[in-house]
């Protein structure tokens, strides 16, 4: 016994459904499901991107309010080193 669409848009507005008696009708209860996967994946790609773009801006924060972040810093000092090794080796001893 198949129910009229004004029985149920009159059930279903209750719900909150009132919109889509036809989904019901065609496609069943999981009907309202089927955008489910696409939905999801869209909002795990907008975290990711979201996500990413924080911790680069988090990082060039940190570069802006601490100098120069301790890597350059610690690069910069191996290199000065190492130009006065090549200086020292360099410079002729009497």
């Amino acid at each position: 016994m198949a129910l009229c669409y004004e029985t149920l848009y009159r059930r279903l507005s209750c719900l909150g459904v009132a919109e889509s008696p036809e989904v019901l009708c065609d496609a069943g209860f999981l009907g309202f499901y089927d955008g489910l996967r696409a939905k999801i994946v869209q909002s795990v790609l907008a975290a990711a991107l979201l996500m990413s773009i924080k911790e680069e801006l988090t990082n060039t924060a940190r570069v802006l309010l601490a100098g120069v972040p301790e890597p350059v810093v610690a690069a910069a000092e191996k290199i000065k080193d190492a130009a006065e090794v090549v200086q020292m080796n360099a410079t002729p001893t009497k």
